[in-house]
């Protein structure tokens, strides 16, 4: 802040305002000679939750409260990131978000090419953060005690705690809602701005769970779980197709084949999706001519 005397103290200035902290280390300044115009560069010694580094401002008369103004005109900071131990990583259509071992959190602003500062670690459930997911909307922080959100567009990159809980393990966020899983299965939030928590009673996992393919039946409940890959089919579990079908490419018979995924259990969401398929077979081609 400054003061003007005969009229008192002016506005105080610190990160909410623009400048790369809230404790100042050292102020220097510059004239313009040829138009007079000050500038000061303020430095800031890392103290609080604030990595160091220094501000470049301007200062300018206010006539409707005492002291001076400024005007933030670009912040510096000195080590980029906190740490080089990268625990966590999301990005989305602002930048890339960054976690490391020592806090702040830290944000590359995509539209400028320039590093932000963000909630220091004790604004977190816990610290390091483990995982990260956004949608451009939202960013969700995982850590051993829980999950906190974040608006990855805000100047100041609050965060906001949308659970206590531990054993989580991994989080994704959508228009339709945020999907957190953990050791006790999944746990759901309406979308945004609500974060409404749904009971998870009414979550329920088909258990046991079929997948029918090629006149097979293979229970996979012990394998359906998030991003695992499962084999059906293999060189020593091959599925014999029937031996007619729609002519295909060069007339060669091609079978169209279900796959169907069952449960005893009613409504309980399923998702698959198919990765590749092999197949061999012997056709006699001068026949298909």
């Amino acid at each position: 802040m400054s003061y003007e005397p005969g009229v008192g103290l002016g506005q105080m200035y610190g990160r909410s305002q623009g400048l790369v902290g809230d404790s100042v280390d050292g102020i220097t300044k510059i004239t313009d000679p040829s138009t007079g115009q000050v500038t000061m560069f303020v430095s800031h010694n890392g103290e609080g939750p604030t990595r160091p580094g220094f501000s470049e401002v301007n200062p300018q008369t206010q006539s409707t409260q005492p002291g001076l103004g400024y005007s933030i005109l670009d912040t510096t900071l000195i080590d980029v990131l906190p740490s080089n131990t990268v625990t966590a990583l999301a990005s989305d259509w602002w930048g890339v978000h960054i976690a490391t071992d020592e806090g702040p959190m830290m944000h590359w602003n995509g539209s400028n090419s320039e590093m932000e500062q963000g909630a220091p670690s004790s604004a977190f459930a816990d610290w390091p953060v483990r995982q990260m997911s956004s949608d451009g909307q939202t960013l969700l922080a995982l850590s051993n005690f829980g999950v906190d959100r974040i608006d990855p567009s805000s100047s100041l990159h609050p965060s906001i705690r949308l659970v206590t809980y531990a054993n989580l393990e991994s989080t994704v966020i959508t228009q339709s809602g945020a999907y957190v899983v953990g050791s006790d299965g999944l746990h759901i939030w309406s979308p945004a701005p609500a974060f409404v928590q749904k009971d998870r009673e009414s979550i329920l996992r088909a258990e046991p769970l079929m997948v029918n393919f090629g006149g097979d039946s293979f229970d996979v409940t012990d394998q359906a779980r998030p991003g695992n890959s499962i084999v059906l089919v293999n060189g020593t579990n091959p599925v014999i197709l029937p031996m007619f079908g729609t002519a295909g490419p060069g007339n060669i018979p091609m079978t169209q084949d279900m796959l169907t995924l069952s449960s005893p259990v009613a409504g309980a969401a399923t998702w698959v999706a198919s990765t590749h398929l092999n197949y061999t077979g012997t056709w006699d081609l001068a026949a298909l001519d």
